[in-house]
């Protein structure tokens, strides 16, 4: 089978690029855009001229959050205050607006630990319309905004429906990420950090150094009851803007050189690409080859490195590294620790978390034994194993050197636990016979593939392993050692993991 999700731990954060590509474009001065709107200071509740916010030299980090009674703008804050140290070392601007009153703005403030003076209130979501960011479910220029019935809806009625899913892309994927965890990500509750809270401790029962199962859910609980309790004085006055949604610009001497629109609930940009962005000398600067082997290699050991970056690193290696793969450099077993499911180019340059696929959640391992002769069988097992339980497949390959290709199918699949009690049972392969050796015909390593599943290997060394499967997913394994599985076919034997 192909590859396909996401898991794993440890501790830092990857020293990953920021993102290469704008989800979104401002065309001409950011300030010049934004000029002729008066928002209102959190700190003393002055009118000022939003373009006035921007300098036209310079580096700056804007962004147009939602309301102040909303989930996204909490989280980015409370994810900003962390990161305004190495902001302010460098000298990068940082510029928030909001839509609600100055009143909501400096409760905001005080609520999640934002300092007012970043902080600039929006009544009537001005700067968000005239960046033409995403309106929302059943307002003018969203899903069904030009039906009268839905447009007449209330905006807590409207809100009921993004949170659904409805008119709001990603907003269940990401919902669901916060009760699974994701072992991409690094952990929510850090010592000392904004979020920080006395028993994050109790998190480690179930792993440490990621974002384990139900922490960010807890966060967003203890959001939500805040922000219910306080709604009247977080709530903009019009509540059709309950649904406006925000937008975050990197902008570079008053032009914004890297910018994203969220798409829906939860889909704000993550401040920490925001933030590697910001700081980098030249955000629209492609990803290295350096970069990119260093990223992937963290994945095969399932460091917590943002999966968008991954992404981005396998598409660097693939358009930069085409080297012929020599069958011995894969010969083991692989651990596979990244894939990409069906995410795209485009999803993977959105700022967004969701997208750009994961690491596996189970223990998956494959084992290659190439052949000892050009155009002859290898041999691969594909498993799963769980403590005791493994469920794994066996069969032939055959490498295609001209194109780095691994062509394979399956003859053998197998249940047990442990050695003793192994269920085993032979499989039909009918399209293996166009390519067998066994069936008397003569393989050539250049031929192109058949019928069957392939890999096409990207790029091999010590560490790691990279290809693009047959359906188009990208995947990274990791090797757990040089010495391949040796027991026949159907026969128990324990993987290194």
């Amino acid at each position: 089978p192909e590859p396909a999700a996401a898991a794993a731990p440890t501790p830092e954060p990857a020293p990953s690029p920021a993102p290469k590509e704008a989800a979104a474009a401002v065309s001409g001065d950011m300030a010049a855009t934004l000029a002729g709107i008066t928002v209102l200071s959190a700190e003393d509740t002055a009118g000022v001229d939003a373009g006035s916010l921007v300098p036209s030299k310079g580096r700056s980090l804007v962004l147009m959050m939602t309301n102040f009674g909303d989930f996204d703008s909490w989280e980015q804050a409370q994810r900003l205050v962390d990161e305004l140290g190495k902001l302010e070392q460098a000298g990068v601007t940082v510029v928030c607006i909001g839509i609600g009153s100055a009143a909501s703005a400096a409760d905001f403030c005080r609520r999640t630990r934002l300092p007012p003076k970043y902080v600039h209130a929006d009544p009537e979501g001005k700067c968000h319309k005239t960046l033409d960011l995403a309106p929302g479910f059943g307002r003018e220029g969203g899903l069904l905004g030009d039906v009268d019935f839905v447009k007449n809806l209330p905006g807590v009625a409207k809100l009921m429906i993004m949170c659904a899913g409805i008119g709001s892309q990603n907003t269940l994927k990401e919902v669901f990420r916060g009760y699974l965890g994701d072992q991409a990500s690094t952990p929510v509750f850090n010592e000392g950090s904004n979020v920080d809270i006395g028993w994050r401790a109790g998190f480690n029962l179930v792993g440490k150094g990621y974002q384990r199962p139900f922490e960010l859910a807890t966060l967003r609980l203890q959001n939500m009851v805040e922000i219910l309790s306080n709604w009247d004085d977080l709530k903009p006055a019009d509540d059709q803007l309950l649904l406006q949604r925000g937008g975050s610009f990197v902008v570079s001497d008053g032009q914004a050189v890297l910018s994203h629109k969220d798409t829906g609930i939860l889909g704000y940009a993550q401040i920490d690409r925001l933030v590697k962005a910001a700081l980098e000398e030249d955000p629209t600067a492609p990803m290295s080859m350096e970069t990119a082997l260093d990223l992937v290699r963290r994945a095969a050991k399932k460091q917590p490195t943002n999966a968008k970056e991954i992404y981005q690193a396998i598409r660097v290696l693939e358009k930069k590294g085409k080297k012929p793969i020599a069958p011995e450099s894969f010969r083991g077993q692989w651990r596979l620790a990244y894939t990409s499911g069906n995410a795209k180019d485009k999803d993977a340059q959105n700022l967004a978390r969701a997208g750009g696929g994961g690491y596996f959640p189970l223990n998956a391992c494959q084992s290659f034994d190439p052949a000892p002769v050009e155009g002859g069988e290898g041999r691969i097992r594909n498993g799963v194993y769980q403590g005791p339980v493994a469920f794994f497949f066996d069969g032939p390959f055959i490498w295609r050197q001209k194109q780095n290709i691994l062509e394979f199918t399956f003859t053998n699949v197998a249940i047990g636990v442990g050695p003793d009690s192994t269920y085993s049972q032979a499989i039909e392969a009918k399209d293996w016979k166009t390519v067998s050796v066994n069936a008397g015909e003569e393989i050539k390593a250049s031929d192109k593939p058949g019928k069957n599943p392939f890999f096409k290997f990207i790029y091999v060394d010590d560490e790691c392993l990279v290809a693009r499967g047959r359906g188009g997913g990208l995947a990274v394994w990791g090797r757990t050692s040089a010495t391949p599985v040796q027991v026949d076919a159907g026969k128990y034997e324990k993987v290194a993991l």
